[in-house]
């Protein structure tokens, strides 16, 4: 907390970091705005973040990964009274799974964008595979886009089961596979408390028992196992009813 920077890796292309149950909070206001990512991953093998809370950042970005490959998994990723630009980012593509996670872009965020993939170039050879599965994702600017993919992503990102609260365009991606999605146009998804970004589900969301089996992308199940419990940690996700739940939690009664 309180950095430039937070963690800042290399591009080596046989790492594999893993950051798991850690919390990243107030940092940026540095001569150099607009760098100060809580977690800078260079382009190594593979990122995972898991059961992490990354909040509250000037300028910078609260995720940012150029790795081959991503998980990004049962995470609270909120702007909260910061000013960050992307909630996630994902600037050369790579095979990236975006499942189980809360994402908040606040008010003051200065970049309407909340989800990025491919904005900065995709390195031939690189698969271009994004799947976002079971997310809560939050927008309390007045408009935005939840997930952009740039023109260099040419397979369809596969957006599933996620909860879109707030105005904004849903993807820049005209091909992108967009099923059983709640949406402003759905209905209140009725948030226990949307203020205090406490995103579980009350009795009567149009969420509840309304998902599709979440399948698999690239052998990999993209069923949520987990979801995140505040602060920076996570327990398994059971499903209640008749159906998985739309977003990130399973609705108790």
């Amino acid at each position: 907390n309180h950095n430039q920077d937070g963690i800042l890796t290399g591009a080596d292309s046989t790492s594999d970091v893993a950051i798991e149950n850690s919390e990243f909070a107030y940092s940026g206001q540095t001569p150099t705005p607009g760098y100060e990512h809580y977690m800078y991953i260079g382009a190594i093998h593979s990122f995972t973040l898991r059961g992490s809370y990354s909040h509250d950042v000037f300028e910078g970005n609260l995720v940012k990964s150029r790795a081959r490959t991503n998980y990004i998994l049962y995470n609270r990723i909120t702007g909260e009274s910061g000013s960050d630009s992307y909630e996630l980012d994902l600037p050369n593509g790579g095979r990236s799974f975006v499942i189980g996670n809360i994402i908040e872009q606040g008010a003051s965020s200065p970049n309407h964008t909340i989800i990025e993939y491919g904005a900065e170039g995709i390195p031939a050879g690189r698969s271009t595979e994004l799947y976002v599965v079971n997310n809560t994702i939050v927008n309390d600017e007045s408009a935005g886009t939840f997930v952009a993919v740039s023109g260099a992503g040419t397979v369809p990102a596969i957006l599933r089961n996620n909860i879109f609260a707030g105005p904004g365009t849903i993807t820049t991606q005209g091909t992108a596979v967009l099923e059983a999605n709640l949406t402003a146009a759905g209905g209140d998804p009725k948030f226990v408390n949307r203020a205090a970004y406490d995103y579980r589900l009350l009795a009567g969301s149009p969420a509840i028992d309304a998902g599709v089996a979440p399948g698999t992308g690239a052998s990999v199940s993209l069923e949520p196992t987990f979801e995140y419990v505040h602060p920076a940690s996570a327990v398994a996700r059971v499903t209640k009813g008749s159906a998985i739940d739309r977003g990130a939690y399973e609705y108790v009664p």
